[in-house]
């Protein structure tokens, strides 16, 4: 479950519940286990995570108002071939 962004709690679930159950334990049984998983999750949050279940890294910039990020954007040059075009055509050798 080594992924970026985290897993959110329905992944973990739906993973686990794939992994569990086999010889010895049932579907009930996993289920119930799983059941669980959103009450620890609310009572011991990760250290550091947002109210959106993301974790902020420093030194990165995260984008509040899209429309003002866009609007800051500076528009690029126009595609450009990478050789004239008549030399496009001619045999160099």
């Amino acid at each position: 479950m080594g992924s970026d962004p985290a897993p959110t709690v329905n992944d973990f679930e739906k993973y686990w519940k794939a992994v569990l159950v086999g010889p010895g334990i049932t579907l009930e049984a996993a289920e119930q286990l799983l059941g669980q998983i959103s009450s620890l999750v609310e009572k011991y949050p990760v250290e550091g995570e947002d109210e959106n279940g993301g974790i902020k890294r420093e030194g990165v910039n995260y984008i509040e108002d899209v429309k003002t990020f866009k609007a800051s954007l500076a528009l690029s040059e126009p595609p450009k071939p990478l050789v004239p075009w008549d030399e496009l055509m001619t045999s160099k050798y």
